[in-house]
């Protein structure tokens, strides 16, 4: 070996042993998989879904004649410490499932979860919901409990537990005269646009005007979701009190301010089937409060999920 040949081996030998130690000493990152937007068949049907992060997963289910876009702050907001899927339920912009009358809603709604949680090999599942779409998590969770880590619900509509007591039976007259009634004749006439108009008034007087119009667009595009919940011929769909007490999932609810006082009266009547869920009311939030005041629901979900998520 030449003089200069071992001039080379020394110099670069230090160099050589100072990368060794800084792999050592630096933590590895966790890998995170690219994240993916784009479509997936799932029980029949195709479902435009969108997937980033790494870590437990967290899946966000929205209501009625929503999409999966209003989930994006939460899907920024989450994937740096979470794996998280939002979707578009199968009527649902930008979806182009053909419609067909269920005979339950709520049971084809749950199926598509099931299914896209296994093709997205996502495992055991932190589920976020909101209004329908907390419904149909509560749902899920009752049926494959083995596959939830916690629950974030929002308001899920139980409206038939108000025939429980003479109390609140007006409540549940009010709502069948003012949205389901109305809305399914409305449904029925061709007038679909003008169903969403009256039911979303319901839940919260005055929403519609709040949207922009591709927002406005987006809903429109989304009618054969309510379509689907008000010709069931099931009914509105429901859980019941006895599936409620079997959960043994952590369940967040998170109810808004401003909301009508029946979800008030289901709220608490679920944090009593569920063994005393906490209840987290958002300021100044009816009942769009994912969209209303995001950063203060993400914060709710980020401390809850901070105690339940894996270490």
């Amino acid at each position: 070996m030449t003089d200069l040949t071992h001039r080379a081996v020394r110099t670069a030998l230090p160099a050589a042993l100072a990368l060794i130690l800084l792999a050592w000493c630096v933590p590895a990152r966790a890998y995170a998989p690219p994240a993916e937007e784009g479509n997936v068949k799932v029980d029949g049907v195709q479902v435009h879904y969108k997937l980033q992060g790494a870590g437990d997963a967290i899946v966000f289910v929205h209501g009625l004649a929503r999409n999966y876009q209003i989930w994006d702050s939460y899907v920024a907001g989450f994937s740096d410490k979470y794996r998280v899927l939002s979707y578009s339920r199968r009527y649902d912009w930008p979806n182009h499932n053909k419609f067909s009358v269920p005979k339950d809603a709520l049971d084809k709604e749950v199926d598509d979860l099931y299914w896209l949680i296994r093709a997205k090999r996502l495992g055991r599942v932190h589920i976020v919901g909101e209004s329908y779409g907390a419904l149909i998590a509560l749902t899920f969770a009752a049926r494959h409990q083995e596959m939830v880590r916690s629950l974030e619900l929002v308001e899920p509509p139980i409206v038939r537990w108000l025939l429980d007591s003479p109390s609140t039976n007006e409540d549940w007259t009010d709502f069948l005269n003012k949205a389901y009634v109305p809305a399914k004749r409305e449904v029925l006439d061709g007038r679909e646009e003008q169903a969403l108009k009256t039911f979303d008034d319901w839940l919260e007087p005055g929403y519609f005007n709040t949207l922009a119009s591709q927002d406005l667009d987006a809903v429109f595009r989304s009618s054969d979701d309510l379509k689907a919940v008000l010709l069931a011929t099931g009914g509105f769909p429901t859980v019941t009190h006895s599936d409620m007490s079997k959960l043994t999932v952590p369940v967040l609810l998170i109810s808004g301010e401003k909301s009508p006082a029946v979800f008030s009266t289901i709220q608490k009547q679920l944090a009593i089937d569920l063994g005393g869920a906490p209840i987290v009311t958002i300021a100044g939030a009816g009942h769009n409060a994912v969209t209303e005041q995001p950063e203060a629901v993400r914060t709710a979900i980020a401390e809850f999920l901070a105690q339940h998520a894996r270490r």
